[in-house]
């Protein structure tokens, strides 16, 4: 189930250990809890 999301993958690549993510709306992250975790 992995969608095309080059943005998603562009921020996954900066994230450090103890880095922080802040969203306002759960489903501009992900649509699928599945797809989260």
């Amino acid at each position: 189930m992995k969608a095309n999301k080059p943005e998603f993958e562009l921020m996954m690549g900066f994230l450090r250990e103890g880095d922080t993510i802040v969203i306002w709306q759960l489903d501009r992250l992900g649509r699928y809890i599945r797809a989260l975790i």
